[in-house]
């Protein structure tokens, strides 16, 4: 046939396939209707070679419905493989394909429902089958490239010029007339393959819902559920999977649950696993409020519970999955000291970034994080094509895994064609709690393998092998994080540092540090972003409480007054313990008028019973003076009971009275001893024994005169000084 006569044919043809129904989503049918669903196909088509798939059919067939079992082996991907089941009405598959989409924005058009030139038609003789529960057909057509090849008479033959991903409508043809149509793509290759083209690389992400640091059964049991679906994922893919596991969910299925661990184990041995803190806390909130050491710390611990559950895939620091707001002060913290390698966003968090070129950003190349004071981070967006891994979401459109698969292929490959001298990458990531869908997975790992340049991979290689987008004009894409992001956790990091102080003193009166250990994670759970404001109000509230209970189990004794006779005494007290454990305080007396040498004394009150407790007392001037008795804690000094206030009498003579009654007496004697020789030499002289004896005064100074009166030195009366009193022993007065 020549050249020109199959112009004017293909003319013909053109025109009359112009009408064909253009390749969107399937429309509902009602339950009568025939509705035709794809099973099986291969994405990529080599040139010039057969194109196979399968299908299956549902409603009311009419004469071509099947009325007898066939073995599996009849539904082979060749007709002639296929028995026929009744010789009846003819029977065929039509195939339809439309010319190829160059761009994604054509791909888009095509999957909303646009309407496209048909490029080529092929019928093929189908045998419909049953194995009791389902109906299908397979069918099998051949291709070529040049369409000169096709003979007029080979209605059996399609022909794609051109490579290209070409949308395709199969119809079911019963004895002339459609029963039912379905859409699909392939993937027509290059007679010749490109060489030295870089890979795409896909990577294929899951996270797993944080239920927080205190989750309750039914959050454990749906994060089990998660794990156990992502296991199957996991499987499907052959291992390539990247997996975000909260170390609470894993370190319950470790102590739990050793059957769903062995699977998990078996599932994740290939994968790998992203770090994540325990408890839950936000990056952004942490750098806020000063938690950097906490963060390290928590993010640590989260490495330890999630590798003790799978120690053949140790958490690493690849990613951190950004699908709230970061930080600029958070996203420098997860790059330094912390090692993350990239950030990936969700499209909802990209979009809000300064910087950004929101929809006309392609999300197979990466764009840069600028951090600060010259510090950067890759990012990347998770991939609108995740929705295909969806199982709810294909049930909505009434699609099958295989046909998720092959639009996620066709997204990927017609992305890839924009450029392909660029090294790509593609995330697909569904929502925390999604696990992909493993028969989508399974087919598109698949399709993966054998579509050239495309390769399934983990996120750690993902930053090393994209290509960063140039903006014209602009150079390449640089985003800037907002300076405050995440939960405020200030206000509530200053409420949870003054409980532990107080918790901590409280936690020293006991012999042990289980108490201590216990309130340490409680209120470490408290930092947790994970946490509502109203539940950590009433978390701390509670541990307020069973400290004020644990102070009351101590009895400080009543005031009372005392007597001090001495300079140096003891005070006796009673202190009584009224709780089950046995409690160590310090005793804190103080007074201004009042010495404690040994300063606080230490205490251990034993249980259910009273202490005597000794306190050395010195006094420091007579008079009435208040003492006050505290009961501490022996860390921190914070009150358990007191003060309690008594009262202290004291008699004991100081320092300078001692001296003037000293000085007193020796006036007395003198007086004394001169009065005597006075009337010893008045004697002596009315006796004649003395010489010149003295005029007798009118009358002589009783001794109690010379008590009350002293003479100075220059002969005026001194006032009188009294007598000391005699020292009493010294003594403690008890109440």
């Amino acid at each position: 046939m020549s050249r020109a006569v199959a112009m004017v044919l293909a003319t013909i043809a053109g025109l009359t396939l112009a009408a064909a129904p253009a390749i969107g989503p399937t429309p509902p049918v009602a339950a009568a209707d025939v509705r035709m669903t794809l099973v099986a196909q291969p994405f990529t088509v080599a040139a010039d070679r057969t194109w196979t798939a399968t299908f299956a059919v549902s409603g009311d067939l009419g004469t071509a419905t099947p009325t007898a079992t066939v073995p599996d082996a009849t539904l082979a991907t060749t007709p002639e493989a296929a028995a026929p089941v009744r010789s009846g009405p003819v029977v065929e598959a039509r195939v339809v394909a439309h010319r190829a989409v160059s761009d994604p924005q054509a791909l888009t058009n095509v999957l909303d429902g646009a309407a496209t030139p048909v490029v080529s038609r092929a019928s093929v003789p189908v045998t419909l089958t049953t194995d009791g529960e389902q109906t299908q057909f397979a069918l099998t057509v051949s291709t070529v490239s040049d369409p000169d090849d096709i003979d007029n008479a080979d209605r059996g033959v399609l022909a794609l010029a051109r490579p290209g991903v070409y949308p395709v409508s199969v119809e079911l043809v019963v004895d002339g007339a459609v029963l039912a149509t379905s859409d699909t793509f392939l993937d027509r290759l290059p007679v010749t393959p490109a060489a030295g083209r870089p890979t795409t690389q896909v990577a294929v992400v899951a996270d797993v819902a944080d239920p927080g640091p205190s989750p309750k059964p039914t959050e454990v049991a749906a994060g089990r559920a998660q794990l156990q679906a992502l296991a199957e994922s996991a499987d499907a893919l052959g291992g390539e999977i990247t997996v975000r596991v909260p170390p609470v969910i894993a370190d319950d299925v470790e102590a739990r649950d050793p059957a769903l661990l062995a699977t998990l184990r078996a599932a994740f041995a290939d994968a790998e696993l992203l770090a994540s803190p325990s408890p839950t806390l936000d990056p952004s909130a942490a750098a806020a409020a000063g938690l950097d050491d906490t963060f390290a710390r928590a993010l640590r611990a989260g490495e330890d519970l999630v590798g003790a559950a799978f120690p053949s895939s140790p958490p690493r620091r690849s990613g951190w999955l950004v699908d709230d707001p970061i930080s600029a002060s958070g996203a420098s913290m997860l790059r330094d000291p912390l090692g993350f390698d990239v950030l990936v966003f969700d499209d909802d968090v990209y979009n809000s970034l300064a910087g950004g070129i929101g929809g006309y950003h392609d999300w197979s190349q990466s764009f840069v994080v600028d951090l600060g004071d010259g510090a950067t981070l890759p990012g990347v967006i998770v991939s609108p094509s995740s929705r295909w891994l969806d199982r709810g979401d294909l049930d909505d459109r009434q699609l099958t895994p295989t046909d998720g698969a092959v639009r996620l292929m066709a997204e990927l490959v017609v992305r890839q064609a924009l450029d392909p001298s660029l090294p790509r990458s593609v995330i697909l990531q569904l929502p925390a709690g999604v696990a992909p869908d493993p028969e989508v997975a399974g087919a598109l790992t698949s399709y993966l393998t054998e579509t050239p340049d495309f390769g399934l991979v983990h996120l750690s290689d993902v930053p090393a092998a994209t290509t960063v987008m140039e903006v014209p004009g602009q150079g390449p894409e640089s985003v800037r994080l907002p300076a405050i992001a995440g939960p405020d956790l200030t206000g509530r990091v200053e409420r949870v540092n003054v409980t532990r102080l107080t918790a901590t003193g409280a936690a020293s009166m006991l012999a042990d540090g289980t108490q201590l250990r216990a309130w340490s994670e409680r209120l470490d759970a408290l930092l947790s972003t994970g946490v509502s404001d109203a539940d950590a109000e009433a978390e701390l509230a509670r541990i307020g409480a069973e400290v004020r209970d644990l102070y009351a189990e101590v009895e400080a004794p009543n005031p009372f007054t005392f007597t001090l006779t001495g300079r140096s005494s003891t005070l006796r007290l009673n202190i009584r313990n009224n709780g089950p454990h046995e409690l160590r305080v310090l005793v804190r007396p103080s007074s201004p008028k009042l010495r404690f040498p040994d300063g606080d004394v230490p205490v251990v009150l034993g249980p259910s019973r009273a202490t005597e407790v000794l306190i050395p007392v010195q006094a420091q001037s007579n008079g009435t003076s208040a003492l006050g008795i505290q009961i501490v804690t022996p860390n921190g000094g914070q009150t358990v009971q007191g003060p309690v206030i008594m009262t202290a009498r004291v008699n004991a003579l100081s320092g300078l009275g001692q001296v003037v009654t000293g000085g007193a007496l020796l006036i007395l004697l003198s007086w004394w001893y001169g009065h005597f020789r006075r009337r010893r030499r008045q004697r002596r002289a009315l006796l004649g024994e003395v010489d010149n004896p003295p005029a007798l005064p009118a009358a002589a100074l009783s001794p109690d005169a010379g008590e009350a009166v002293a003479t100075n030195g220059d002969g005026s009366a001194a006032p009188a000084v009294p007598a000391a009193e005699p020292a009493e022993v010294e003594r403690v007065a008890e109440p």
